[in-house]
Formats: C-alpha cells, structure tokens, sequence
C-alpha cells in the first residue's frame, strides 16, 4: 500500500465524514439544547410578571410598574418625585358556585343575591302564599 492507494482514501473519507458528522450534530444538539433552556428561562419570568400603571404613594403620578408574582414585596421609582414606592400583593380565595343539573335553587338564590351596599341579604320578596 502506497500513499496514493485511492482505495484508502475513499475509505478515510467515507468514515471521516461519519466522524465530523457526529461531532458537527452534537454540538448542534448542545447549542440548541442551551437556546431552549434559555427561553424557557425568559418565558417563566414573563409569565410570573404584570405590567401595570399605578400611582406613586406621593404625588399620584402614574407610573408603568412590572409586578412579579412570584414576590410578596415589589417597588418601584416613581418617574416624575423620584421617591421609592413599595408594591405589596395579596390573595383571596373564594369558594366557586357550583349549579346542580344546571338549576339554581331557591336556598342557592338566597345566598347569591346580597345588597351591594352592606353585603347582608336581600330580603326575599312576599308572595300570595306566604301571606
């Protein structure tokens, strides 16, 4: 076998391309794997976070604030005094109202229907039987 054996070269270059080929397609793999983890990242920060206006505690300027909802305590500049304002989050839970076979009862009306004003019941309005 001498250098110029075409023979050998073919085979060199019939392997060597599956060789590169392998090297070429994990980096590929890493470089996207490392993009995706990377927007993933971005795409969780932006799902925990509310762009809001609201007024600074001195001079009621309006301010555009991102809330994290992730965090108890958010703050902000305000924009127009440049004084440091605090953002406090909380959360309420409520029972949701389920209907039973899509009929609304009476008792289940009664808890539903509250005066606006002191949050006690509506009283039930008198009917021909009832008298």
């Amino acid at each position: 076998m001498s250098g110029n054996d075409p023979y050998l070269w073919f085979g060199v270059a019939f392997f060597g391309q599956f060789v590169l080929f392998f090297f070429y397609n994990m980096g590929l793999k890493a470089y996207s794997q490392a993009q995706t983890n990377k927007l993933t990242v971005l795409r969780l920060n932006a799902i925990g976070r509310n762009r809001t206006v609201l007024e600074c505690a001195t001079c009621k300027h309006p301010n555009p604030v991102d809330i994290q909802i992730s965090e108890t305590s958010n703050g902000f500049k305000c924009e127009k005094c440049m004084m440091a304002n605090s953002v406090y989050t909380t959360f309420k839970v409520f029972q949701k109202t389920e209907i039973v076979d899509g009929i609304i009862t009476d008792d289940i009306a009664k808890k539903l229907i509250l005066d606006k004003n002191t949050g006690s019941e509506i009283p039930k309005p008198s009917t021909e039987e009832e008298a």
